[in-house]
């Protein structure tokens, strides 16, 4: 459902049409939360990013394509 409420703007679709996407904003607002600066900052979207886009690529050969 966030990624149908995202996808109601033309902002919002760009960030939330693939799974890379998602996973590196994801990550990327996470690591800014939890106050990681630096290095950290950068890091953290692009391992959040790997990670959602090997569980889509699971997801996807298990056919669950409802979520």
């Amino acid at each position: 459902w966030p990624r149908g409420i995202l996808s109601g703007s033309q902002l919002g679709a760009r960030l939330v049409k693939c799974w890379l996407c998602i996973g590196f904003w994801a990550g990327l607002s996470s690591a800014y939360v939890a106050g990681l600066r630096g290095k950290c900052l950068v890091l953290a979207p692009l391992v959040s990013s790997g990670f959602v886009y090997v569980a889509g690529v699971w997801l996807g050969t298990m056919q669950v394509d409802d979520l």
